[in-house]
């Protein structure tokens, strides 16, 4: 946060010689400066939950897929990892969808197997 959108949004009395030439010239009353950042700030806010929100929901599908594909292909994590990732750039599909496809049921295991990770 710059030092002007900090004085801006949270006033402080200061003698005249301190305070910038340029924030001096934006007067605002102190509830509607507040108010725009506190409204900012909240949105930003909210935006980043939901991002993080979908990145989280994103990787449980693809830690379940690849503990289904140990299981099921009695391979390492990492092999996992790789067959899934290979399968998606093939099919130029989002990995997260190839991980839900691939617990769901709906991608069979096989047609992931086929691919040899060292390919990559």
């Amino acid at each position: 946060m710059t030092r002007e959108l900090f004085l801006l949004a949270f006033p402080v009395r200061r003698s005249r010689s301190t305070v910038p030439r340029r924030v001096r010239r934006r007067r605002f009353p102190p509830a509607v400066g507040r108010g725009a950042f506190q409204k900012r700030a909240l949105r930003e806010s909210r935006i980043l939950s939901t991002q993080l929100q979908h990145a989280l929901t994103s990787r449980i599908h693809i830690e379940q897929a690849k503990g289904f594909l140990v299981h099921q292909a009695d391979i390492s994590l990492d092999d996992a990892f790789r067959l899934l990732r290979g399968y998606s750039r093939r099919t130029s599909r989002r990995l997260v969808e190839v991980a839900h496809d691939v617990v769901t049921k709906q991608l069979p295991v096989t047609d992931l197997t086929r691919y040899d990770p060292d390919d990559d």
